[in-house]
Formats: C-alpha cells, sequence, structure tokens
C-alpha cells in the first residue's frame, strides 16, 4: 500500500513538473505570436504602402498610344515606315536637286 502512495506521489510531482513546463513554454509561444504579429502588421503596412505608391506611379504614366489603323497609315500598318520616312527625309528627293549637289 505505501508502494502504491508512493508511485501516486512520483506521478503527481512528475504531472506537476509537466505542467510548469507548459505553462514556461505557453508564456514563450504567447510572446513569439506577440511579435510575429506585430511583424505581420509591419509588412501588411510597408506592402500597402507600396501598392499605392505603384498606383500613383501608374496613374502618372502616358496614356498607350493606339496603334495607327490601315486607312490613315498604310505604310505604318505593313512595316515600311522606317523606309518611307528615309525616303522623304533624304537629301536625294529634294524637288530641284541641289542638297545632293552640294547647294544653290
Amino acid at each position: 500500500m505505501i508502494s502504491e502512495f508512493q508511485l501516486l506521489s512520483q506521478k503527481i510531482e512528475q504531472l506537476a513538473l509537466l505542467a510548469s513546463q507548459l505553462r514556461s513554454e505557453n508564456a514563450e509561444l504567447r510572446l513569439q505570436m506577440a511579435s510575429l504579429r506585430a511583424e505581420n502588421l509591419d509588412a501588411k503596412e510597408r506592402i500597402s504602402y507600396a501598392y499605392r505608391q505603384i498606383a500613383n506611379l501608374i496613374e502618372k504614366l502616358p496614356a498607350e498610344p493606339e496603334p495607327p489603323s490601315e486607312e490613315l497609315a498604310p505604310e505604318l500598318a505593313d512595316g515600311n515606315a522606317s523606309e518611307n520616312a528615309n525616303a522623304i527625309s533624304s537629301p536625294s528627293s529634294n524637288a530641284n536637286g541641289n542638297a545632293a549637289q552640294g547647294g544653290a
């Protein structure tokens, strides 16, 4: 009977020790959780700030130009825009031919 009491006493001591350890661990976990919540809140605020900054930058961007239509500029639609621009600004295409000959 005494050995049963001793065994029960040992189990109660183990249970008390385990409860104490669990309380300590629980307190540590609560501190970690509070720290992580603060870190999470900070990250959310930084993300929100970055989102607002990007939205402001996007608003400041110029509008995208519309692609040229074939009716208005057929030379741009078929990809010959640079060839046509060179032909128009070429000195040899001067109406009186003076540019190609070196002047007046």
